[in-house]
Order: C-alpha cells, then structure tokens, then sequence
C-alpha cells in the first residue's frame, strides 16, 4: 500500500530484487486507490526492469518482517537527521538476507495463454450446402470474443462482464439454434481468451497464431 510509481522507479535502480506484499482484502480497497495501483502496474509493464519483482499474499510473518526492518525506537526522532542519529539507525536496524532457491529468474517465452472456443454446430441450410458437395467451412462465420481479466496486481473477478456477456449470448443463440425459422445462415464462433488490453490481446494473438488461415478468411464480423 505504501509503494508508490516515484518509489518503484529509485528502489529498481539500487536494489536486487523486490518484494511487493498484496493488501489482506484487495477487494475492500477503495476505487482510488484501486486506481493507483493499476497505475504503477501499467508503469512496471511499460518499462524494463533489471531486477525479479515478487508478488507475495499478505502473510502475518512477512508482515512482522516489514514492520521490523521500517521502524526502530529512534525512528521518529529528530536524530535521524543527524550523521550520528544515522549511525545509531544502522547499528539498532534489524536485518534479514532473502534467498530464493532455483535457477536464476529468466523470461518465460513458451508461456501458455488459455483460449477456450466453441462453434455452433451449421444450420439447415448449411446442411443441404454439404449435402451438395459443399463445406460448411466457407460460410460467413461471426466471431464473437471476449476476454477473461486474470492478470494483473488487482484483480477485480466480479467485473469480468465482458465474459458475463458472452455466455449469456451463447445461451441466447443456443435456444435460436433450436428452431429452423430463426436459425442464422452463419457460423457463430466464440472465442473467450485470457490476457487482454493489459497484455496487448496476447490470447487473441496466439489463436490467430495458431487458426488455420480459412477459418480466419470467411470471418465476416
């Protein structure tokens, strides 16, 4: 809660690695301050950053440990501003040495990126098209997409309404689909995938990516 974007900015020059530990209740944190952390989070993903950044839960010990190292009995007095009231802090300051064990932290380039997609199955009129010989692969296909919202410093579940909108329209062409008269003479594909507008549509990347190039030819919308 006490990181600020001018505080991330000097401790990624000067130190070796950082810890940041989350707040007990995200969710109970008021919007500004909501604000203010997807704020830093868009500076930290902006930037390059030499050193490993550390997400921890909010733990009870490492609570102890942050409250241990940022004060001392002589914190708050006016000798800090002193060379001797700085010789005193260093000599009464408790420190603690974090190790991490494993290899040394390097970029993950086969990370994997959930995509979940569906069709529905081809209309009547589709039907008689494959009964003629033809394929149902080249009508029109509307493609409707959505994005989850997973990652990120807050993580805020209940507002993935995107993803709220799309199910409900599955299940309102679903029950379309169950009557001749109503049924669209379309492919309808949905396409719900994981890292959005934070990650620059990743998951929508790698579907492309991965999509044979027919199925990305006869999109229509």
């Amino acid at each position: 809660m006490d990181i600020s974007i001018s505080d991330f900015n000097k401790i990624r020059q000067k130190a070796g690695k950082k810890i940041i530990m989350m707040p007990d209740n995200v969710q109970a944190l008021s919007n500004e301050v909501k604000e203010k952390k997807l704020m830093l989070e868009q500076q930290m993903l902006s930037q390059s950053i030499p050193i490993p950044v550390y997400f921890a839960p909010f733990n009870k010990n490492l609570e102890h440990i942050i409250n241990d190292i940022t004060s001392t009995p002589i914190q708050n007095n006016v000798q800090n501003k002193t060379a001797l009231g700085q010789l005193l802090l260093s000599v009464n300051a408790n420190g603690y040495h974090i190790t991490v064990d494993g290899q040394n932290g390097v970029a993950n380039k086969n990370s994997k990126v959930s995509t979940i997609q569906g069709e529905f199955v081809p209309n009547p009129f589709a039907m008689q098209q494959l009964e003629s010989g033809g394929d149902s692969n080249i009508l029109p296909l509307i493609l409707i997409t959505a994005n989850l919202k997973t990652f990120g410093i807050i993580n805020d579940y209940p507002l993935n309404a995107d993803t709220a909108v799309l199910m409900a329209l599955i299940e309102i062409f679903s029950k379309l689909h169950t009557t001749v008269s109503t049924t669209p003479k379309y492919r309808l594909g949905f396409l719900l995938s994981d890292s959005g507008l934070l990650l620059n549509f990743q998951g929508s990347k790698k579907w492309i990516e991965m999509d044979d190039s027919l199925a990305l030819r006869v999109i229509k919308y």
